[in-house]
């Protein structure tokens, strides 16, 4: 038996905007989704009390460990290595005590779990001469460009794709939106062509910066649905270009300022940047018939500024969890008010890049 251990995410900044092509911030944090293999007569994935067998029906909860075990299987027959059978058992720390997913990006550790795991199956029986050897930073990218593939097949081909480069290269990252199309068309042409082509294709863009210590997260008490968040704020921007515009720029400006003052370890102008991050959200959330910012969240924010610290939802919001930025006792005297009244709110560590 073997296991993979992948990171779940926080989504600093560059909600929505990282989809038109702004960059995006976004921590691996220390919750986690771990895949174990162990040889079986037939391909499955278990997982979420649910199991998929090869040739079975399609089981909807494990959508995405079956496309990162099709995508990855894909490339590997273009490199001249047939898989060999096993089994999958995926497990997570990533939900609420009620068991409601908490937004730390399931599915992209899902898909990055699978992926390494499958690539691990085949180098150990005897595949590592047929696959192009790489460096380890190489690796990374080539498991990122496998697993975000594999995550739009399953998701729709919507997304940008950060989620899952945290998952694959952990630590605090600047990037951008994964460029789906081309890796589409490459797997939907031959084994041979899609191998190549993800071999062949540019290093996707990151920048490993400072980690900042450690963030307090809140979870708003419900999951939220990414898919239906971003329909509804394209469906925004295409009624208000001007006002999308304005939240482009203002999302981008904000997300370059929080990368300087990282480098610089200037954490009081870190602060100011995810508050101006928020601010830009907020001023275009009215426009999208959403809530997108939980009223928890709100609270934690106006906490978070009597306190010393900044505060945001993550990601998509919607739901899911928010993250507060701070010296460590501050974020603590936070926790402990919020658990006082009643809310789930826990400290992660940043993860060390991979």
């Amino acid at each position: 038996m073997r296991t993979a251990r992948v990171p779940g995410k926080i989504l600093l900044t560059g909600e929505y905007a990282v989809l038109d092509g702004a960059p995006a911030i976004v921590a691996a944090v220390d919750r986690f989704v771990e895949c174990r293999r162990t040889p079986a007569r037939s391909f499955e994935v278990r997982g979420m009390g649910l199991c998929w067998r090869e040739g079975g029906p399609e089981v909807a909860g494990l959508n995405f460990a079956r496309e990162a075990l099709a995508v990855t299987r894909r490339y590997l027959l273009g490199r001249g290595v047939e898989l060999a059978a096993h089994a999958f058992e995926l497990t997570d720390d990533l939900r609420a005590p009620d068991g409601q997913k908490l937004g730390l990006g399931g599915s992209a550790c899902v898909t990055v779990a699978v992926v390494e795991a499958a690539l691990a199956i085949a180098e150990a029986n005897g595949g590592q001469a047929r696959i192009k050897a790489l460096s380890k930073a190489q690796e990374r990218d080539r498991i990122f460009k496998l697993a975000a593939l594999a995550h739009s097949r399953a998701q729709g081909k919507i997304g940008s794709g950060v989620d899952v480069a945290a998952a694959s290269f952990g630590g605090l990252i600047l990037t951008r939106r994964f460029e789906q199309a081309p890796f589409h068309a490459a797997f939907d042409a031959s084994p041979e062509a899609f191998a190549r082509f993800v071999d062949g294709s540019p290093a996707h863009p990151i920048e490993q910066l400072p980690i900042p210590g450690e963030l307090l997260l809140l979870f708003s008490g419900k999951s939220a649905s990414t898919p239906a968040l971003v329909t509804c704020v394209r469906q925004a921007a295409r009624r208000h270009p001007e006002a999308w515009r304005a939240f482009l720029a203002a999302s981008e400006a904000a997300t370059e300022s929080l990368a300087r003052a990282l480098r610089a370890r200037d954490m009081a102008a870190a602060r100011r940047q995810i508050k101006a991050a928020w601010a830009a959200l907020d001023a275009f959330e009215p426009l999208t018939d959403v809530d997108i910012t939980a009223p928890n969240h709100r609270e934690l924010m106006a906490l978070a500024e009597a306190a010393g610290c900044a505060a945001k939802p993550s990601g998509a919001g919607g739901g899911d969890s928010a993250f507060a930025m701070g010296a460590t006792e501050r974020l603590e005297a936070l926790r402990t008010t919020l658990l006082r009244d009643g809310q789930f709110a826990f400290v992660v560590a940043v993860c060390p890049p991979v």
